[in-house]
């Protein structure tokens, strides 16, 4: 998901690194979104699986990927910045 988010940000100029961020805080950012995106994931994850607990193999891989596209689409293609603001991730606005 990081890479993403760096090719979607580079591509469309939403943010100068050489201005805006030092190496450090650019990586502790992409630290907190990763960890908060795997968090989300494993969270919606399992939410999943107690509610269908007869889901099949194909119905999990399926249910995975939708998981994954749905927290890329929410938190790293779009055009607002994501902050960590030491309890949470927040989409400014």
């Amino acid at each position: 998901m990081q890479k993403k988010r760096i090719e979607y940000l580079t591509e469309n100029n939403l943010v100068s690194f050489d201005k805006h961020y030092t190496e450090y805080q650019f990586h502790y950012e992409m630290f907190c979104l990763n960890c908060y995106c795997e968090q989300l994931f494993q969270r919606k994850f399992f939410e999943y699986l107690e509610q269908h607990p007869d889901a099949n193999r194909k119905q999990i891989t399926k249910k995975k990927k939708e998981i994954k596209d749905e927290i890329i689409e929410i938190y790293l293609l779009q055009p607002q910045e994501v902050i960590y603001n030491g309890k949470e991730l927040e989409i400014t606005k």
